[in-house]
């Protein structure tokens, strides 16, 4: 299965990133914590030109927490900072904060070796859409100043901010590659709803969905819905169907609708805190 969504907006976005990226001191790339591979845009290490950058994992609080450490930890262990956050509960903002000044110390003691006491910094926030970047930007703005919506594009072009740490930040648009060669990253991405539910087929989505969650967390299905879930995808989508009363005329399981419900129950974490990928799975790749 290939899935080829590349909307103009994200090309013309792509080269003006490449026009701009010398205008910014380092990178802040945003990835979902609950899927960290597939939010990875293979196309941002290029882009960014070798600047100095931070790697933000959002929306822990819909993580598997276990996960999550073992990712820090996995970069940790390339040399490459990254920092846990949850927007809402303002968890491990100020991390960031300390982070920038830490990689950026050399470069403001030269200009203060200079004379410049008062350099602004400027950051660049990457990712693809929907993992957080306005909402992160507004949080150290402590203003509403950037569109957040929970969907993809809302960000439609760049836009520089000022913010509360003595750095200016160019909010840019989600841009994703111009085509996934993994059946799973596709998955995923609508998933977490990076791509517009649309673009595959809303039962196909759910019945992949519902596979993973069964042979990963099948317990957090249990205990959501409070049946006895089957290891056949098939039949756990017709326990669900009319445990949660999703039947048409004839008392049919109306599946879409269905699939609306499962879906809308990962994504707003009522399943619990789930990962779909984990550090090893980087080794299944190679």
């Amino acid at each position: 299965m290939n899935i080829n969504w590349y909307p103009g907006h994200m090309f013309k976005t792509k080269k003006e990133l490449k026009s701009m990226i010398n205008l910014v001191d380092l990178v802040i790339e945003i990835r979902d914590a609950r899927a960290v591979i597939s939010t990875t845009n293979p196309d941002i290490e290029s882009l960014t030109n070798g600047k100095p950058k931070i790697i933000v994992l959002s929306k822990v609080d819909l993580a598997d927490k276990a996960t999550t450490s073992r990712w820090i930890e996995h970069y940790r262990k390339q040399g490459i900072p990254c920092i846990d956050v949850d927007i809402i509960r303002n968890k491990n903002i100020k991390l960031i904060k300390d982070q920038i000044n830490y990689l950026m110390k050399s470069k403001l003691d030269r200009y203060r070796s200079k004379g410049v006491k008062n350099y602004t910094l400027r950051g660049m926030i990457l990712g693809i859409p929907n993992v957080g970047k306005s909402s992160l930007i507004n949080k150290i703005s402590n203003n509403k100043v950037a569109k957040v919506g929970n969907r993809p594009g809302v960000t439609k072009s760049n836009q520089w901010i000022k913010t509360k740490w003595d750095i200016d930040l160019l909010d840019t648009p989600g841009i994703l590659w111009p085509k996934f060669e993994s059946p799973n990253v596709g998955f995923n991405l609508v998933y977490i709803g990076s791509i517009r539910d649309e673009i595959l087929d809303i039962q196909e989505v759910c019945y992949n969905m519902l596979q993973y969650l069964l042979e990963n967390y099948k317990m957090n299905l249990e205990n959501t819905y409070k049946v006895d879930m089957s290891d056949d995808v098939s039949k756990s989508l017709d326990i669900l169907g009319k445990k949660l009363g999703c039947l048409s005329k004839g008392f049919l399981i109306d599946y879409d609708r269905l699939s609306h419900i499962i879906i809308g129950d990962f994504r707003s974490g009522k399943i619990g805190n789930i990962s779909l990928e984990d550090p090893k799975d980087l080794l299944k790749e190679v």
